[in-house]
């Protein structure tokens, strides 16, 4: 039987996961053995660690971040200069997005989940949900020089567009006319 993912059983657990379990079934059947408290003499779980496959950063390069912000200047300048929409709209949105990742390097997730009163600009920190987090705790994030016009912005058109305490900050559909959801996510 089968547990690793593979393509014929895409249902699988992966191969980090299937290590992860190796190596704490690995302790504590070496505490076991050791303290006479399992009836066996070899632990079964040295040797069974599979290999992961190399799977390619997810960061971007510099002139990749570069291009990036110059694409979303653009779009800024032309929806400012021309009262239309731009091809990446509403284009403020996604700079404050993008910088947002860029500044504090949050996951996706956690960005999804904070809500426009987790934003204190007085104190120049945020607060990230343990719901979206990764190790599931909360914790209060710097809001550091570069990316606080950008959340400045985004906090001023929540307000004007009457968003309430609880509600998806990073949410393009209360934005824009072109996103008819009610809430983002992925």
């Amino acid at each position: 039987m089968t547990i690793i993912r593979t393509k014929d059983r895409p249902d699988g657990i992966t191969e980090s996961s299937w290590n992860n379990y190796v190596r704490h079934l690995k302790a504590l059947y070496s505490f076991g053995i050791k303290h006479g408290l399992i009836a066996c003499s070899q632990n079964p779980f040295i040797d069974v660690s599979v290999k992961q496959p190399k799977v390619s950063k997810k960061s971007l390069q510099p002139f990749q971040i570069r291009y990036a912000r110059e694409v979303l200047e653009v779009c800024r300048r032309y929806e400012h200069c021309y009262n239309e929409r731009s091809k990446i709209h509403p284009a403020w949105f996604w700079q404050t997005l993008m910088e947002t990742f860029f500044y504090t390097g949050i996951r996706l997730n956690q960005l999804l989940h904070i809500e426009a009163g987790d934003i204190n600009l007085k104190k120049r920190v945020f607060r990230t949900s343990a719901v979206g987090s990764k190790t599931h705790s909360e914790s209060i994030m710097p809001i550091p020089d570069g990316l606080y016009p950008y959340m400045r912005q985004l906090i001023v058109a929540a307000h004007n567009s009457g968003f309430k305490r609880e509600d998806q900050l990073f949410n393009v559909n209360r934005f824009s006319h072109r996103h008819k959801r009610t809430t983002m996510d992925t």
